[in-house]
């Protein structure tokens, strides 16, 4: 449990740190690229959960199941939806009038978020 609490803690100072560091370093219109960019992409990211780390919980704990392939199923199945939506992601954001900045930072952010996908789950 301390591991755990020491974990997050480094983890939030981490997240204060690297904010502390975009706010100095981007103007005022690259930071707020920079949030809309992540925004765009966390509506993505909660398509994607669709529910899969709650329904994962719930099918683990049933007796007598088979964990690890109820795990390799539902990684599968993420990775898949991560795939189709985050290559939805970088098409769909030519339809907003953005930047080209936003635009190709979706294109790559989506790549990132896919990859983060399976290690959520």
């Amino acid at each position: 449990m301390v591991i755990q609490i020491a974990g997050r803690v480094i983890a939030v100072l981490i997240g204060l740190f690297s904010i502390a560091i975009l706010t100095r370093y981007l103007t005022t219109e690259q930071f707020g690229e920079y949030t809309t960019t992540v925004t765009f992409l966390q509506f993505f990211g909660v398509l994607v959960d669709f529910g899969l780390t709650l329904t994962l919980v719930v099918m683990i704990s049933e007796q007598g199941a088979d964990e690890k392939k109820i795990v390799g199923n539902l990684l599968s199945l993420r990775l898949l939806i991560g795939a189709i939506l985050f290559a939805l992601a970088p098409l769909l954001v030519l339809l907003f009038p953005w930047s080209e900045t936003v635009k190709m930072a979706v294109l790559f952010g989506a790549i990132g978020y896919w990859l983060m996908g399976g290690a959520s789950l």
